[in-house]
């Protein structure tokens, strides 16, 4: 976790995850993080976007989506696509952490299978 200018960012993963899967868990990690009750999501997933809007059929992630609904209960969600690597410096940033955790995670795991 880090504060700057922007607010809070929130970082980390999962060991033999996937994007969608991670996607999914930032947004809970960041509804469960807050109390605000209007939150606003940009992002480059629109399957995120659009099975938490209710417009495409939830058909993977579903442990996932059943914690998003309780979670999301009185709040008022909002999403809007941002497209990916365009250059939007938001995006940009959260990507770069993204990416940073994924190397940190494939590290560890390369690392447990060295045998000295």
């Amino acid at each position: 976790m880090e504060e700057n200018d922007i607010g809070w960012i929130l970082s980390g993963g999962v060991v033999h995850s996937t994007n969608n899967r991670m996607e999914l868990q930032a947004v809970l990690e960041a509804i469960q993080f807050t109390t605000q009750t209007h939150l606003m999501f940009y992002t480059d997933s629109k399957i995120t976007m659009n099975c938490a809007k209710g417009i495409w059929k939830r058909k993977a992630n579903t442990d996932l989506w059943e914690i998003y609904d309780k979670v999301s209960i009185e709040k008022n969600i909002e999403f809007t696509w941002v497209k990916a690597h365009n250059g939007n410096p938001l995006n940009e940033l959260v990507d770069s952490f993204a990416r940073n955790e994924a190397q940190i995670i494939k590290d560890k795991d390369k690392n447990k299978n060295i045998v000295s």
